[in-house]
């Protein structure tokens, strides 16, 4: 006789098992309603991005339609906000967060860790479209004149 086969709803491991259930259930509807609530804090704070649709990390199609029509400027200034987002600021606020120096009832949750990339690469977004770096437009200025260089290479 098996130990699953043993167990019927009248045995005294039953009620113990609903127990594990019932607390099971309660910890996933716990972590659903976190995430639900940290989306709704993010979308509050101005993270998505409602110009880019559904997913605020997809290409923008104005980016893309800019490409198309040929104008390099805004191809190269979106490309150095890009790089500059990605290599200098999102592994500033990564390192900030990764810092072990929280104490007990304030270390992040599992949530948090999980959106924390997320999080972080929207924000270093918002925070270099908002400052007017030099470096962006300094980047900007050699892609563009990259750009013209092999396009004038293409042309002769």
């Amino acid at each position: 006789m098996s130990l699953i086969s043993s167990i019927s709803p009248t045995s005294s491991l039953a009620p113990s098992l609903t127990a594990a259930r019932a607390e099971r259930n309660t910890l996933l509807q716990g972590r659903a309603s976190a995430a639900r609530e940290f989306a709704g804090q993010a979308a509050a704070a101005g993270v998505a991005n409602a110009s880019r649709g559904p997913n605020f990390l997809s290409l923008d199609p104005d980016v893309a339609a800019n490409a198309r029509n040929g104008d390099s400027r805004g191809l190269a200034l979106e490309a150095a906000k890009t790089l500059v987002t990605e290599a200098f600021i999102k592994p500033v606020f990564a390192a900030m967060r990764e810092g072990g120096f929280a104490a007990e009832g304030f270390k992040p949750g599992t949530g948090e860790r999980r959106f924390r990339p997320l999080f972080d690469a929207a924000l270093a977004e918002k925070v270099v479209e908002g400052s007017n770096f030099d470096l962006v437009n300094r980047v900007a200025d050699r892609f563009e004149a990259s750009m013209k260089a092999r396009s004038g290479k293409a042309a002769s």
